[in-house]
């Protein structure tokens, strides 16, 4: 599932190498460390003290290595028109005030810059599979108000972001059926090209006007 969501959010990355860039809702730190390990300057914000602290454990800070800082995607902790660039990866999914937050990357975002987002789409089997767990109350999937294609669009207001592109990533379900696992990279593949809308994670790229 990471090599599939990877190759879909660096598909809508241009070269990422000295630039600038936010990542928003950053977790662990993992598609941080990715791009840092590219040359960009990252610097992670998450409201989870406990998500930065494992992210802080992957590696040494350093030269290279990400900033990581505590703060809410919808008041972030810094100036307008900071970064070249902003990901954030699944974290708008478990957001109640999207659009804020989509103002808040805006803002700190350069004019020209980019915005790249991916959000767990409602309409994919993999969802489903995790709406059927919320009959347990245990799971953190719970809460969760899913996101489809138009509904992640129209949270990208046109006066504000322009030049949409899309990536999806389909994941073969986990089989130890070994013609099967050979076969799982070609029909990822194939579903990521034909059944985008389908996809179990959705990435879009925006350009700041």
């Amino acid at each position: 599932m990471d090599r599939c969501e990877k190759k879909a959010v660096l598909a809508l990355l241009p070269p990422v190498s000295g630039l600038r860039i936010l990542d928003a809702g950053c977790g662990t730190g993992n598609f941080s460390l990715t791009l840092a390990a590219r040359g960009a300057e990252m610097v992670g914000v998450d409201r989870s003290a406990a998500m930065l602290s494992r992210a802080r454990g992957k590696g040494r800070e350093g030269p290279g290595r990400p900033e990581w800082v505590r703060g809410d995607l919808a008041q972030l902790p810094f100036p307008a028109h900071s970064f070249d660039g902003v990901i954030s990866i699944t974290a708008l999914d478990f957001m109640s005030c999207r659009e804020a937050v989509i103002q808040e990357l805006g803002r700190v975002l350069k004019p020209g810059g980019f915005l790249v987002m991916a959000v767990l789409n409602r309409y994919s089997l993999w969802t489903l599979k995790r709406k059927l767990l919320t009959l347990d109350s245990r799971q953190g999937w719970r809460q969760v108000d899913f996101l489809g294609k138009s509904d992640l669009a129209g949270l990208l207001p046109a006066t504000l972001f322009s030049r949409l592109r899309w990536r999806g990533a389909v994941y073969c379900l986990p089989s130890e059926f070994p013609p099967l696992l050979r076969l799982a990279p070609c029909l990822e593949r194939l579903g990521a090209r034909l059944a985008s809308g389908a996809a179990a994670f959705l990435a879009v790229s925006a350009r700041k006007r």
